[in-house]
């Protein structure tokens, strides 16, 4: 074979799939001269138990080689290995032909979306000609209509002792294959599943796993998810040789600095800062496989392989109430543990005993809310999520984020998008309008969903209307009371924008310390006009000795509460003036206050406490109040026990 030039490499990864004892191992080995089986008690039964893995070259591809385990005991082993691969080797034995572990790993390369691959029917020196025909015939009917449908069929013989046969065609046929696997853009964000972690002398912990996605280079620091640290990448690995990078489709080892090798389980794996996020609680797509002996009923526990991981979850369907064999729906797993996932990732579900694969789907949403059966129009929203169009699944990600603030990685991850491509969506999404800019965060430009606005807008003016039905009276609302409204709902950034939006609109008026519906008069009954009308009078009569807010409970008869919430009202209205404590007067008195004390204070130049109590006519008690009030409006200034016309008074 040629060895084409080191910088032309492709590297993929290429998994083994089929029935246990079927030589999938056997015929690695004979590919790769790599045995497979690294562990004593594999070596001392003949059988694959866990992940093995290997390397060659077809042509311009290097393959990293994940052999897998074929006995039921060990699918979940071989979901661990199958996750990630671009393509699959399919091994089919002649002499035992389709089996239920072949049935099985096929459906599981189906659910997982590896459309492409090879078939190898294995020990072709077993069998006849004719018997190894009617083998061809079983596999491709068993192929058809499954992602491996169209994949070359190749017989092979790999005897013990003997002559090989069928490993160039299989080589000829893998390297077609490969030339069909489209190219990953290296520029997405690094993620790497761990499928194991030990520990070398000398150097510490090493962790191996397949590159899911984007690159990583020695001296990188990257996440430990779920735990969220960051840990460095001390050293790398590919197939045993140190190189300085890894990329997506490589096997890896890496050498990592301040970390526990039994700290580090299956299911774990290494990011980029801020990509993953930890979840409870997935909304997934689903399918049941046609011929599954069970359907996937509401609230039921399943076995949820996903990644390197497995774990149980109950499925909560939101579109029916079962999903039966051939069907799809959508559901919400409630995981046992935290699960790591993207949007688009495949899922395999199996079940909870008999352990047998049931069905898959793809993640739509990798850290969800809870959703109910009832908000049956969330569920074209979810499906956008799927949809092909990368503009589809942004604008969807981005209305389930609601008023939470996010960053591009989370995009990334929950719309399935590369970061290169983000910039220009997210500026489609706001020149349609289909996204609106509320300011800004830590995180950058806080971007909202039209739909989430225009939910929050009506949400606001409710609360508005409630306010208004509690407290009839006030002409307006204090600003930062509605917003404790909605304290649950996001931060007041957010909600003042929307409440700005509302009066540049015209649907509310006021300022930024009060509003009030546009329009909006306090409706007073028979009773309350009269209480206000004598209210006004007694403060009217009583000019600047005015009665307070007990006196004036007493005078009229009335709650203290009644008389607090007209007073509040007719300050509202601007018929009265709040001059401090209980004090009141009514607007016309209040402007002949200023006039008089602006008049003396032109001729005398300053005046004490007292002088200004003659010129007013009352008496000390009230005088005092009057002239602190004078200070805060700023129509007059202190100098120790003078008072003077302040530089600029302001009149009105």
């Amino acid at each position: 074979m040629n060895s084409p030039d080191t910088a032309a490499i492709r590297a993929l990864s290429l998994g083994t799939a089929g029935h246990i004892d079927h030589g999938k191992t056997t015929l690695v080995h004979a590919l790769t001269g790599i045995d497979t089986d690294r562990l004593p008690e594999e070596k001392r039964r003949g059988m694959t138990i866990d992940l093995g893995f290997a390397e060659f070259r077809v042509g311009e591809f290097h393959l990293g080689v994940v052999d897998v385990p074929g006995h039921e005991r060990f699918v979940k082993n071989m979901l661990a290995g199958a996750t990630g691969i671009d393509l699959a080797l399919l091994v089919v034995a002649a002499d035992d032909g389709v089996m239920q572990q072949t049935r099985e790993h096929l459906a599981i390369l189906d659910l997982l979306g590896i459309c492409h691959g090879v078939v190898a029917i294995s020990k072709g020196d077993t069998r006849d000609a004719d018997w190894i025909e009617l083998v061809v015939d079983d596999v491709q009917t068993l192929l058809k209509g499954t992602c491996l449908e169209h994949a070359p069929i190749v017989v092979t013989a790999v005897p013990a002792g003997g002559q090989s046969r069928g490993l160039k065609e299989l080589r000829f046929a893998l390297e077609s294959v490969c030339r069909q696997v489209e190219v990953r853009n290296t520029g997405s964000l690094f993620r790497l599943a761990i499928d194991r972690s030990f520990t070398i002398a000398g150097r510490g912990t090493v962790v191996t796993g397949t590159v899911w996605s984007g690159a990583a280079a020695v001296g990188d620091v990257v996440e430990w998810a779920p735990l969220a640290r960051p840990v460095t990448l001390r050293g790398l690995h590919n197939h045993g040789r140190p190189v300085e990078t890894i990329r997506c489709g490589q096997r890896a080892a890496v050498n990592l600095s301040g970390v526990h090798h039994s700290d580090i389980v299956r299911g774990h794996e290494l990011a980029t800062p801020g990509y993953l996020k930890p979840s409870r609680l997935l909304t997934a797509e689903l399918r049941v496989l046609a011929d599954s002996p069970f359907p996937v009923k509401d609230r039921s526990h399943q076995r949820l392989h996903i990644g390197t991981q497995e774990v149980m979850t109950r499925v909560t369907l939101l579109d029916r109430r079962v999903i039966r064999p051939g069907e799809r729906g959508i559901a919400q797993l409630d995981c046992q543990q935290e699960v790591l996932a993207t949007c688009g990732q495949p899922l395999v579900l199996r079940l909870e005993s008999p352990v047998v694969t049931i069905g898959g789907g793809r993640i739509l949403q990798p850290a969800a809310s809870r959703l109910s059966r009832a908000r049956h129009n969330l569920l074209g929203r979810l499906t956008q999520l799927s949809s092909a169009e990368p503009i589809d699944r942004t604008e969807a990600a981005i209305f389930f984020f609601g008023i939470a603030p996010w960053t591009v990685h989370d995009i990334c991850r929950d719309a399935n998008i590369m970061p290169d491509e983000s910039k220009q969506l997210l500026r489609h999404l706001c020149e349609s309008g289909k996204i609106v800019s509320m300011g800004s965060s830590s995180c950058g430009p806080r971007l909202l969903h039209c739909d989430v606005i225009e939910t929050l807008q009506q949400r606001l003016l409710g609360a508005v209307e409630a306010c208004h039905a509690q407290d009839p009276l006030a002409p307006t609302i204090p600003r930062k009371r509605l917003i404790s409204r909605f304290s649950g709902s996001g931060d007041e950034e957010v909600l003042s924008a929307v409440i700005g939006r509302l009066l540049a609109a015209g649907k509310l008026e006021g300022d930024d310390r009060v509003i009030a519906r546009t329009g909006y008069a306090p409706r007073l009954s028979p009773r309350q006009q009269a209480l206000m009308d004598r209210l006004l009078d007694e403060i009217r009569q009583r000019e600047f000795q005015p009665p307070s807010t007990g006196e004036l409970s007493g005078l009229l008869d009335a709650p203290r509460k009644d008389i607090d919430l007209l007073l509040r009202l007719c300050v509202g209205q601007g018929r009265l003036v709040h001059i401090g404590g209980e004090l009141y007067l009514t607007a016309n008195v209040e402007t002949a206050l200023r006039e008089k004390v602006s008049c003396a204070l032109r001729e005398a130049g300053q005046l004490t406490v007292s002088q200004i109590k003659d010129v007013l006519g009352t008496t000390r008690k009230f005088a005092l109040p009057i002239c602190q009030y004078l200070d805060q409006i700023e129509l007059t200034c202190r100098e120790g026990d003078f008072r003077q016309l302040a530089s600029n008074p302001k009149l009105r």
